[in-house]
């Protein structure tokens, strides 16, 4: 409510108290509850059991946007299952949280706008001891608004254009955190391969030791063929451990995309075969079915629409402000009752500079849209080729190498055994050996990798089971 005194020598004790409890209603305090740490530590102990917990309770964010399929209840029990972690990064993943309150602050607002303004209420008021003077207090309503024309109506159109932007974040958000937690499993589960494969060769490389021993005792190793014997496990040891390094990021970063904490038991299930879960190729798409597919495509399609709604805003500023209702006249020999019309225009010029402006960033909204498709375009075809070479690389050329190294290395071994190979050439053929051995779950982890990329870039959510937005 807004309160004008104008004129006044002595205000009315009325009026005062009218000027008083307004202001006291204008600067009341607002409490603000204080979060308990308690509060913040018994959420997280929520996740200890996992998405089983919240599936019944928990509307998954997310999947009604997107159309995805809901994680049963069988895959929210089982870490090995892809359901799994999507369902924890629906529930947990942080982006997705935040977008989700955001959706529910947009939804919220969609309800306030375009309501009327606010009453006002005018009083003027002169000294009554002098009979010349009189007392008039005024009322007017938003007209327009109590019409819902105008402004008001540009604004619920403008707040139905954020509900839908809000629903596009919370899908770019769930539609990211399901790619994200996707590749954080094939690189922990990648990296969990190349140790296990590297222990294997060390152990059979140390299993040689005795051998070299013997050897050492009989004075038919030399202290450089020595040195080079031990030098070959240390290397391979060095591997493993430099690996672990990089477990225990790549574990951090499932933790953090998934929301589950670093210590959860189901981070031990990631294991091999999770490189055995090729994910489907998407066949060709085209620039209409990217347009409309791409979650980040569509987020900036509805940038442009809210660009839309600032240029029909500003049209709706030219509208004039229209403000009426009764107003009262206390005189000191009688009340008189009439009305009061409040009519309002914009200063000549100003919406046609600022239409101007509207103009100028809706057609950069337009102008982004366009080029974030030539650049969609662009990386589904340019990631296309990337996955046809990463398979390639790991269905033959890795395998071929992996294989043709692995069969040197058992005839070395046998020919050691006989007493025909060298020291040198025998850790020569243990150092050769290590590198395509982790070159081999590179490839894979790559072709995965590249995958998931392309499946991203095209709008197709694929996971071992292929599934349709």
């Amino acid at each position: 409510m807004f309160v004008l005194l104008t004129a006044v020598r002595r205000a009315h004790p009325l009026h005062a108290c009218l000027i008083v409890a307004g202001l006291g209603v204008s600067c009341a305090s607002v409490h603000e509850p204080q979060l308990a740490p308690d509060e913040v530590l018994g959420a997280l102990d929520q996740r200890v059991e996992g998405p089983a917990r919240i599936f019944d309770a928990l509307d998954l964010a997310g999947l009604d946007v997107l159309a995805l399929p809901r994680p049963t209840s069988e895959e929210c029990a089982e870490p090995r299952s892809a359901g799994y972690w999507r369902a924890c990064a629906l529930a947990w993943n942080p982006s997705v949280r935040a977008a989700r309150r955001e959706l529910e602050r947009a939804l919220a607002a969609a309800h306030l706008a375009g309501q009327p303004e606010g009453i006002e209420s005018r009083i003027e008021s002169m000294d009554l001891s002098d009979i010349e003077r009189e007392s008039k207090v005024s009322v007017t309503f938003d007209l327009l608004g109590l019409l819902g024309l105008g402004p008001a109506q540009v604004a619920r159109e403008a707040a139905r254009v954020d509900v839908l932007r809000a629903h596009s974040r919370l899908e770019s958000a769930v539609w990211s955190s399901i790619f994200e937690v996707e590749r954080a499993r094939v690189r922990l589960a990648a990296s969990r391969k190349r140790q296990a494969d590297l222990t294997t060769l060390l152990g059979q490389v140390i299993g040689q030791t005795a051998r070299f021993e013997v050897l050492e005792r009989r004075g038919r190793l030399s202290e450089a063929d020595v040195a080079s014997v031990g030098a070959a496990a240390h290397e391979v040891e060095h591997e493993i451990s430099s690996e672990k390094v990089r477990e225990a990021g790549l574990r951090a970063e499932l933790a953090r995309v998934s929301g589950l904490a670093f210590e959860h038991a189901a981070f031990d299930e990631v294991d091999s075969e999770v490189l055995e879960e090729p994910a489907a190729d998407p066949g060709p798409r085209s620039a209409r079915e990217v347009l409309e597919q791409d979650p980040a495509l569509r987020e900036l399609t509805l940038e442009f629409a809210q660009a839309e709604m600032r240029v029909r805003a500003v049209a709706a500023s030219a509208w004039p402000t229209l403000r009426a209702g009764p107003q009262f006249t206390f005189m000191p020999s009688e009340l008189l009752v009439g009305g009061m019309l409040d009519l309002s225009v914009p200063w000549p010029g100003t919406v046609e500079k600022q239409m101007r402006v509207a103009r100028a960033e809706r057609e950069a909204a337009r102008e982004r849209v366009e080029d974030a498709l030539n650049l969609a375009l662009a990386r589904v075809a340019s990631l296309r080729e990337i996955l046809s070479e990463q398979r390639l690389l790991a269905q033959e050329h890795a395998p071929e190498l992996d294989e043709a190294e692995e069969l040197n290395w058992q005839a070395v071994n046998a020919r050691l055994r006989y007493g025909r190979a060298t020291a040198m050439e025998w850790t020569l053929s243990a150092r050769a050996r290590k590198a395509p051995l982790v070159g081999l779950v590179d490839a894979r982890e790559a072709a995965e990798i590249a995958a998931l990329d392309l499946a991203q870039a095209c709008g197709i959510a694929t996971t071992p089971k292929e599934v349709a937005p």
